[in-house]
């Protein structure tokens, strides 16, 4: 995990970003008061696994990778588990990247082709 951001970080970085009140944000999720925010942007205590999609939402970020951070951190152990059994999990924003790459890489192969038949 060297070099990996927390997720009290994340979290921080998060509700930065979003450009709304700890307040607001604490609403959106559903948490009971604004200071529990506060606490998991401390690391004082763990950002509930099952509250993480709300947060997410509410601070418009990826909820897959905030999850993996989450699983990475605090079970570690189990989310190797869970990827060796499942596979990797990818977010709408790795798999439009990868769609990207793919399309690029077979735009690429294309052409190499096309080039080729025209040199034979």
């Amino acid at each position: 995990m060297a070099n990996q951001i927390t997720v009290a970080e994340f979290l921080t970085q998060a509700i930065h970003i979003s450009g709304k009140t700890q307040k607001e944000i604490s609403e959106e999720a559903g948490l009971p008061r604004a200071n529990f925010l506060s606490m998991m942007k401390q690391g004082v205590t763990r950002v509930p696994i099952d509250r993480i999609p709300g947060l997410a939402k509410a601070c418009g970020v990826d909820p897959v990778r905030f999850l993996r951070l989450a699983m990475i951190e605090y079970e570690n152990e189990t989310w190797n588990v869970l990827q060796r059994s499942f596979g990797e999990s990818l977010s709408d924003d790795e798999k439009t990247a990868l769609e990207k790459y793919r399309a690029e890489r077979d735009a690429v192969l294309e052409k190499e082709t096309e080039d080729d038949e025209v040199t034979v």
